[in-house]
């Protein structure tokens, strides 16, 4: 639980300063990383079907 506590409060931070237009403190390898749609994205880029 520690570790979800930790991502969910790493991704209201993001989420705060997108909403504010403020710097996202994360570069940018860690963000795409956190991207909820980067599995779908990985599929995409190998040439795979989404469902």
């Amino acid at each position: 639980y520690k570790r979800a506590f930790a991502i969910r409060s790493r991704r209201a931070e993001i989420l705060a300063a997108q909403m504010s237009n403020e710097p996202i403190p994360l570069d940018a390898g860690t963000l795409a990383a956190l991207n909820p749609n980067r599995l779908w994205v990985r599929k995409l880029l190998k040439g795979k079907a989404v469902k």
